[in-house]
């Protein structure tokens, strides 16, 4: 899987799937971000345990400031799910350093915030 896109100004980001057709790739949208509620932008994917696609945006979302998305398999495609808004006022927001796992597979967004050009780590959200 491979993120792309930069804000909606040549569309809101997708996810695409990379497949081998003999010697080459082949790209498909898995999910194309309609800016909003659902996000835009996104940052960095992991697959969780059920093998669902779990990511975040640095923009969208209810309140403008980044999201966590889920995008789970159905017989239609994917269906995309907001599980977190950011807001401002904690710090918490515009997640620019996207999701890892830990050991035992729980899921984390690692927050930093965008100062002078510099990413800096600001706090970590756990679920």
């Amino acid at each position: 899987m491979e993120v792309g896109g930069q804000g909606c100004y040549g569309g809101c980001g997708s996810i695409y799937e990379l497949s081998l057709s003999g010697q080459d790739w082949e790209k498909s949208v898995v999910y194309a971000f309609q800016g909003g509620v659902d996000g835009e932008a996104p940052e960095g994917i992991v697959f969780d345990q059920s093998g669902n696609i779990v990511g975040t945006t640095i923009e969208g979302g209810q309140n403008g400031l980044g999201a966590i998305f889920e995008l789970t398999p159905s017989s239609g495609g994917w269906n995309e799910t907001t599980l977190y808004s950011f807001a401002n006022g904690s710090g918490d927001n515009q997640p620019a350093a996207g999701l890892v796992e830990d050991a035992v597979g729980d899921s984390m967004a690692v927050l930093s915030l965008l100062f002078s050009g510099y990413i800096v780590p600001a706090s970590t959200l756990r679920w």
